[in-house]
């Protein structure tokens, strides 16, 4: 899975919308919605790293299953 699909997986098991997540981390929807559409392919890891806290979740956990 990409990283994309796996933001959007676990935003949406957590019923949140683009713009809670973004509120979550400190960024704008449009920004979530770039990750996910695939736009943005090469994040820093200390991006990573955000996202995966906004799920309670460690960078290895969080980087399971994801295509690098």
């Amino acid at each position: 899975m990409t990283l994309g699909e796996k933001i959007y997986q676990l935003r949406r098991r957590e019923n949140l919308t683009q713009a809670d997540l973004g509120d979550i981390i400190g960024w704008s929807d449009s920004r979530i919605g770039a990750y996910e559409r695939g736009e943005i392919k090469h994040p820093h890891q200390e991006s990573v790293l955000k996202i995966a806290a906004a799920f309670n979740m460690s960078y290895d956990e969080f980087m399971t299953n994801v295509e690098v």
